[in-house]
């Protein structure tokens, strides 16, 4: 919350964190104990990530190495044994195209190895274009949050990244929920959009439900909006996610 400016960004930012993502912070970060603990705890999960990271990127250099380097080598030594049968007449053109396409041929067995086939490019882009911007934001916020940690006042950068991050979460959440509860895979995306754009709207209507009140009565003592949209929002989540496990497991049950 912005202590000299009263804008919507501001205002709605001191709400939203108490509603789901920083429902475990003080409204104002003044405790010095406490900033250390919070401290300590992001740099826990910020190893935890960089540890993800460099397994997945161990698994991805793995695949690269084997389909650019030895099947590149593989078919080089086609290519060299194809030259000797041609007493060294190549074609250029015909050559660069097939190189192209091999490249080609690389990147996607690459991108297939480290990700899921989706279907469709559309629920490829989702999926897998919503997992790199949630890493992409929580690394983003990582930073800026924890140079920003003591600072009441937040800047422009911090908000946008904020607002992103906690977008990306939930959109996130709500997609590995919706995975295994729909089928086919479209029906799970627009049950997963719908209900993003469902939470949102809950949480712009209390905001301003919140608002109105307080211009009228004046400040809720104990964040009660809050504490009641933090309700719902764990509730959904909670509900998805269980019927997410119940699903696994009769899906294992039944593969036996």
């Amino acid at each position: 919350m912005s202590e000299i400016k009263d804008l919507f960004v501001y205002n709605f930012y001191d709400y939203m964190k108490t509603v789901y993502v920083y429902s475990h912070l003080k409204t104002y970060l003044v405790d010095k104990q406490r900033q250390q603990i919070e401290e300590g705890t992001l740099y826990a999960l910020f190893v935890l990530i960089i540890l993800f990271l460099i397994l997945s990127g161990i698994k991805f250099f793995i695949i690269l190495f084997y389909f650019l380097f030895i099947q590149a080598l593989t078919s080089f030594c086609k290519f060299l044994k194809t030259i000797c049968k041609t007493k060294f007449k190549l074609n250029f053109c015909s050559s660069l195209r097939n190189a192209i396409s091999y490249l080609w041929k690389v990147l996607k067995r690459v991108y297939t190895f480290n990700f899921y086939i989706f279907g469709n490019k559309f629920n490829n882009f989702i999926m897998v274009g919503s997992y790199f911007l949630l890493l992409f934001s929580s690394l983003v916020f990582f930073y800026i949050n924890n140079t920003k940690l003591s600072e009441i006042e937040k800047n422009d950068s911090y908000l946008f990244f904020f607002y992103l991050n906690f977008e990306a979460i939930i959109f996130v959440q709500l997609l590995n929920a919706s995975f295994y509860s729909k089928v086919p895979l479209t029906s799970s995306m627009i049950y997963s959009f719908g209900l993003f754009f469902t939470m949102n709207g809950i949480l712009f209507f209390g905001y301003f439900i919140k608002d109105i009140y307080e211009n009228r009565y004046g400040s809720f003592e104990f964040e009660e909006p809050q504490g009641i949209l933090n309700i719902i929002f764990n509730s959904i989540l909670f509900l998805l996610n269980f019927n997410c496990l119940i699903r696994i497991l009769i899906h294992k049950k039944n593969g036996k």
